[in-house]
């Protein structure tokens, strides 16, 4: 079998980025059609995105962020937002393309959807209930004595400017994922070793817990529930598989096929 690589080219497109920049994500900022990147500091260093190509630095904020960020359509204007957690709350910053501006030198402005939602080691943005608004999951983490991952947030938007959340628990750790993994059309929550159920949108009901290992395989090969996890279609049989790594440090890196019936926990380890 020949075997094709590919080759990559070291670019660095800021000599002087932001102190700590644990917050990064790609997406087409102002519609030119080349990806740009977005980066956050944790030690208030501020948050920038850069324009492709020839990575411009563009200011957007002051302040100090988290660990995770999303960029997403929150509004519906065809623009990506910028979803990210600070010490201050769980923030949206518009993108300013929606009103015809210019996004390098127009205000983007922030919206604190809640206190509660400051310091999120992990957020996700996905339609929860069908309703065609971009809701967002948020998880806290347990390490580093912080000891608050154990709890899944849900923040559903009703309008542009109204939020409700509601929590439900999970085993202490870090690290999220949303996909449809049982395929009946609404985005489950996956984090290590588990995955919870959408109760068909419904804001209000119970998020079935399911385990795609059993309980005693990832205690045991996984020693603490702070994980990187994604999900998507690895073997490309058209159904959603599952990767898992420890977060940090060495650990194993492993996939996960599901059985027939996805909430049973004889998923195949690869």
């Amino acid at each position: 079998m020949s075997q094709h690589f590919c080759t990559f080219e070291h670019v660095v497109i800021d000599g002087s980025n932001p102190r700590d920049p644990h917050c990064k994500a790609v997406a087409d900022l102002d519609g030119d059609g080349e990806p740009d990147v977005a980066a956050a500091s944790a030690r208030e260093g501020g948050l920038y995105w850069y324009r492709g190509q020839e990575w411009t630095k563009c200011k957007i904020a002051d302040g100090s962020f988290t660990t995770d960020m999303t960029i997403a359509d929150m509004n519906g204007d065809g623009f990506g937002d910028i979803v990210i957690p600070s010490h201050e709350g769980l923030m949206i910053y518009r993108n300013p393309c929606g009103a015809g501006k210019d996004p390098s030198a127009d205000t983007w402005e922030a919206i604190n959807i809640s206190d509660e939602g400051a310091k999120m080691h992990n957020v996700e943005a996905v339609d929860l209930n069908g309703d065609g608004r971009l809701d967002l999951v948020t998880r806290h983490q347990s390490g580093f004595n912080h000891l608050m991952g154990n709890r899944i947030y849900l923040w559903f938007q009703r309008s542009a400017s109204e939020w409700s959340m509601r929590t439900f628990e999970c085993p202490h750790g870090e690290g999220l994922a949303v996909a449809d993994i049982d395929g009946d059309g609404f985005a489950d929550v996956v984090i290590g070793g588990r995955w919870y159920r959408n109760p068909d949108g419904d804001p209000d009901g119970t998020w079935q817990e399911c385990r795609y290992m059993p309980e005693e395989h990832f205690d045991t090969c996984w020693t603490q529930g702070d994980v990187m996890v994604q999900a998507g279609d690895v073997d490309g049989d058209g159904r959603l598989e599952i990767v898992l790594t420890p977060s940090e440090g060495a650990g194993r890196l492993a996939w996960y096929a599901a059985p027939d019936d996805p909430t049973q926990p004889e998923w195949v380890e690869h």
